[in-house]
């Protein structure tokens, strides 16, 4: 299949997506298999623990495969430290990594590549490397599939950028999310009524006894773009100030 410009606008705006919302990878990953439709692809996360990789999306395998990868042959995976050392964001032909005489020595090969598809030739790009983990792009190619490999190379170097961008902005997402659901429930401990507000006076999180003093009372208010109010013109002030005085010696209030 040759990698058509509406095809490649499809699989970035899917990268995009995901990069949004993690659970669209699934779709990134169907999008890409379909470019190398003998192919098996996955979004591979591995860890230098001896924690079981995880597959974060994969499209084109054997699902029985699949799981036996995860549950038992990824320890014998001899590739993350074959590529421990490719720069993050090149793409990596197996081809011009490896022959196949070395490739056949491998008990990764019979046990699992070769039943799973007869993979001898694929493409990868790594993402990000962190404390010798690393994520990573995977095509796995059937050995005649020659053409195949190209293509697959020729998308990833292609949208490699776009699906780390992506990638990263997941990560993010889910440190402040993680932040967040920390912050609420340490103020939700708290025997006071707690706002957690920005220097715009948005309000950020509260907690049950905020919400209660929110509801109750005349002289505070949430207004209608989600800002703490108070119903005094003198008590506003101090609290417009009490904002700027805290933004100013880099406070969160």
């Amino acid at each position: 299949m040759t990698l058509g410009r509406e095809k490649l606008f499809n699989i970035i705006e899917a990268i995009a997506i995901a990069g949004a919302d993690p659970r669209s990878w699934s779709h990134v990953a169907h999008e890409l298999h379909a470019v190398a439709p003998e192919s098996g692809f996955s979004l591979l996360v591995h860890s230098s623990s001896n924690a079981p990789d995880i597959v974060a999306a994969a499209a084109g395998y054997d699902p029985h495969f699949l799981k036996s990868y995860v549950e038992h042959y990824h320890a014998m995976n001899p590739y993350p430290d074959l590529l421990k050392d490719v720069p993050t964001g090149k793409v990596q032909r197996l081809s011009s990594t490896v022959g196949t005489d070395w490739q056949r020595r491998q008990p990764f090969f019979h046990e699992w590549l070769l039943p799973a598809g007869n993979y001898t030739r694929g493409a990868s790009l790594t993402t990000s490397r962190e404390k010798g983990g690393f994520v990573r792009l995977c095509f796995d190619i059937p050995d005649k599939q020659v053409r195949s490999e190209d293509v697959a190379a020729l998308v990833l170097e292609r949208v490699g950028s776009h699906a780390q961008r992506a990638l990263e902005l997941n990560a993010r997402l889910a440190d402040a999310h993680l932040r967040a659901t920390l912050a609420g429930s340490m103020i939700e401990a708290l025997d006071c009524a707690t706002f957690v507000i920005d220097d715009r006076r948005h309000i950020v999180s509260m907690n049950a006894r905020a919400q209660g003093l929110l509801r109750d009372t005349a002289e505070l208010r949430e207004d209608v773009f989600g800002k703490l109010s108070l119903a005094s013109a003198s008590d506003q002030a101090k609290l417009s100030a009490l904002l700027g005085a805290g933004q100013a010696q880099g406070a969160t209030i």
